[in-house]
C-alpha cells in the first residue's frame, strides 16, 4: 500500500473521524499539546455525515469529547479535512493543560486507535464495555449525560 501524503492541518480545521460503517463523526484540531507535536488535542461532536467533500454545521451543544491523542490518523489523511471554523473550546478546557506548567508530567493522552473505538462505541458499532476497564470510554466523555442511549451493546461473559 503506498503510503499517503501528510496533510498540512491547522488548528480549527474540521475533520471527519472515518467510523466502521462508512459514515464519519465531526471532530476539530485544537492544537499540538505543548512541546509534545505528535500529540493533538481534539473536540469530537455527536454529528455523524457521509461526504467529505463539504463539512457539516459545528454545533458546540453536540460536543461529546475533547481528548488528547496521537496525531497519525489526522496527518495520514484518514480523518480528512473538510472546513475550518473558529475554535470555540477555551484552552483552559482542553486536556492535560493542568499540567503544561510542569511539562506535562501526568498528562494523559489516547492512541487514536482508542478514539476509533470511542466513537465507533459511541455510535452503536464497537461494545461501549469492550475494554477491560468497562467504564473506560465513560472517562473520555465531557460528561455523563453525553453518554449515548446505544451504549448497552455489550460483550457478553460466555
Amino acid at each position: 500500500m503506498a503510503r499517503k501524503k501528510k496533510v498540512q492541518w491547522k488548528p480549527g480545521d474540521l475533520f471527519g473521524a472515518a467510523l466502521p460503517d462508512g459514515q464519519h463523526c465531526l471532530g476539530q484540531a485544537l492544537g499540538v499539546m505543548g512541546e509534545f507535536t505528535n500529540v493533538v488535542n481534539c473536540a469530537f461532536f455527536d454529528i455523524r455525515f457521509q461526504a467529505v467533500n463539504s463539512a457539516p454545521s459545528l454545533e458546540l451543544s453536540k460536543l461529546i469529547a475533547v481528548v488528547s491523542t496521537t496525531r497519525d490518523l489526522l496527518d495520514g489523511g484518514y480523518w480528512p479535512i473538510v472546513g475550518h471554523a473558529p475554535i470555540s473550546i477555551k484552552k483552559s478546557e482542553w486536556p492535560n493543560e493542568q499540567f503544561s506548567r510542569k511539562g506535562y508530567v501526568g498528562a494523559e493522552t489516547h492512541g487514536s486507535g482508542i478514539v476509533r473505538d470511542f466513537l465507533s462505541a459511541y455510535y452503536g458499532l464497537f461494545p461501549w464495555n469492550g475494554y477491560k476497564d468497562p467504564e473506560y470510554f465513560d472517562k473520555l466523555l465531557i460528561s455523563p449525560s453525553k453518554k449515548p442511549p446505544n451504549s448497552s451493546l455489550e460483550f457478553k461473559d460466555s
